[in-house]
C-alpha cells in the first residue's frame, strides 16, 4: 500500500501539481474542489464509475497531503483502527 501511495504522490509531483511551494491552503482548496466534483458527479449520475473516480481523487488529495508532510498514512490508519475498535459510544 505504501508503494502505491508513493507512486501516486510522485505522479502528481511529476505533473507539477505538488512541489516544494505547495502549501496547506493549496491542499485544502484542492480538497474542496475534488469534494465538489464528487458531489456533482453523484447528483448527476448516482453511484457510477464517474462518481467513484471523483471520490478516489478526493481521497488521494488527502493522502497526498499527508505524504507531502511526511505522515505515514498506513501507519496512522492502523492507529486509527485500534482507536475506533476500542471506543465506547
Amino acid at each position: 500500500m505504501n508503494q502505491l501511495i508513493l507512486k501516486h504522490y510522485q505522479s502528481i509531483c511529476s505533473r507539477g501539481l505538488i512541489n516544494d511551494k505547495t502549501t496547506m491552503i493549496d491542499f485544502i482548496n484542492k480538497q474542496a474542489e475534488e469534494d465538489l466534483e464528487a458531489n456533482l458527479a453523484y447528483q448527476a449520475l448516482g453511484i457510477s464509475p464517474e462518481w467513484v473516480q471523483e471520490e478516489i481523487d478526493a481521497i488521494m488529495v488527502r493522502i497526498n497531503k499527508l505524504t507531502h508532510y511526511n505522515v505515514d498514512f498506513v501507519e496512522e490508519l492502523k492507529k486509527n483502527l485500534i482507536h475506533q475498535e476500542t471506543m465506547e459510544d
